[in-house]
C-alpha cells in the first residue's frame, strides 16, 4: 500500500480528539448552565418588573377612587383583581386600607404575591390618600 503522504505530515490521534471532544463537552455543559441561570434571572426580572407595573396602576386608580371618597379594602380589592384580569395564575394582589390620625388621610398599602421557584414573592408599596 503506498501512501501519498509526506513523512512528517501526521493527522490527529485517537487520544487526542477524544481528550478535545471532553473539554468541548465540559466547556458546553459550563455555558448550558449559565444559559439556565440567566433564563431565571431574567424571569425573575420581569416578574418584578410586571407586579411593579400593576402594583402603580392601582395605586393610580386610588387618586381616582379618592377624589370620590370612595376607598375602601373591597373596592381596591375589586379593582385590583378586574385589572390583573380572570386568566390571571401568578399575582395575588392585596389591598389594604387603613385610615390614619390626621384628619383626612388613608394609608393604602398594595402588596402583589406570586410563586416563583419554590418560595414566595412579594412587592409592596404603600401611599397617603387624602380624601
Amino acid at each position: 500500500m503506498n501512501c501519498s503522504c509526506a513523512p512528517n505530515e501526521r493527522g490527529f490521534s485517537l487520544v487526542e480528539v477524544m481528550f478535545s471532544i471532553v473539554v468541548a463537552g465540559i466547556v458546553m455543559l459550563a455555558l448550558g448552565g449559565m444559559l439556565i441561570m440567566s433564563i431565571n434571572t431574567n424571569r425573575m426580572s420581569e416578574h418584578r418588573m410586571e407586579a411593579s407595573a400593576y402594583a402603580q396602576a392601582i395605586m393610580s386608580m386610588v387618586d381616582a377612587y379618592a377624589s370620590i371618597g370612595a376607598i375602601t379594602s373591597t373596592s381596591m380589592d375589586t379593582y385590583a383583581n378586574q385589572l390583573l384580569g380572570s386568566n390571571n395564575k401568578l399575582f395575588t394582589p392585596t389591598v389594604t386600607v387603613t385610615p390614619l390620625p390626621k384628619d383626612g388621610y388613608t394609608l393604602v398599602k398594595v402588596e402583589l404575591s406570586w410563586k416563583e421557584q419554590k418560595s414566595t414573592r412579594k412587592l409592596s408599596i404603600s401611599s397617603a390618600v387624602a380624601q
